[in-house]
């Protein structure tokens, strides 16, 4: 059964808005009888009836599923890297729990241009496949100098540095962010730059040189089974 998100107010009879009709009638083909989930963070997640196709989908709600809370806060602040890597941060972090994603402009990115309406899509898609509620908002594109951490434990990851194993973090109960820079890491302009910005703790991920999009994926899943 596929799953969709929807800002909208789920009820009975409610009509979609015109890009998810056609998703739904055009993309995946379901016509009136057929059924499909509809969710988002303040209604749940809901089995509901398609009872008109055209010209916009009218739904009928028939049952709640029982869904997964809503993640805690996780914000992973990344450089981003090809289109293709960018995608795969996006999709795989959402799976992980992230709640905010922060692209940021490091000394030594290569990629300086993001399309955040399409990584926000990314998101949504990723979030809908993985049956949580929530879905991660994608902030905009900011140089590293510019970023706001307050409020969060930093944990910024560098390799060749002194740096605790990730492994003995020991994390508290305040919303977490890990910053992971490009391709070759943060220079050292950069992590002047984050000493001035923030209290942060550098961790290492290992002996192993990492490629961005791992060590992202990397911090966030020891993150998660620290949270299990």
């Amino acid at each position: 059964m596929i799953r969709v998100y929807t800002q909208q107010e789920i009820s009975d009879d409610m009509v979609l808005k015109k890009e998810q009709s056609h998703y739904i009638t055009r993309v995946m083909r379901l016509g009136v009888g057929d059924r499909l989930r509809l969710f988002n963070e303040v209604d749940g997640d809901w089995v509901v009836e398609v009872t008109r196709a055209k010209p916009l989908v009218q739904a009928k709600v028939i049952e709640q599923v029982e869904g997964v809370p809503s993640c805690k806060p996780l914000h992973l602040f990344f450089a981003p890297v090809k289109q293709d890597g960018t995608n795969f941060i996006i999709q795989k972090a959402t799976e992980l729990g992230v709640t905010d994603f922060h692209p940021i402009i490091t000394e030594r990115s290569n990629t300086r241009r993001v399309n955040i309406e399409r990584l926000q899509k990314n998101a949504v898609e990723a979030a809908e496949q993985c049956e949580r509620l929530d879905v991660p908002k994608v902030h905009e594109l900011r140089n590293i100098g510019a970023v706001d951490f307050t409020g969060k434990d930093i944990y910024v990851c560098l390799e060749r540095r002194d740096a605790n194993p990730i492994g003995q973090i020991r994390f508290s109960e305040k919303p977490v962010g890990f910053l992971v820079g490009p391709e070759g890491g943060l220079s050292d302009a950069d992590v002047e730059c984050l000493e001035k910005l923030c209290d942060f703790q550098a961790i290492s991920l290992g002996s192993l040189i990492l490629r961005a999009e791992t060590a992202c994926l990397m911090a966030l899943a020891v993150r998660r089974a620290y949270e299990s």
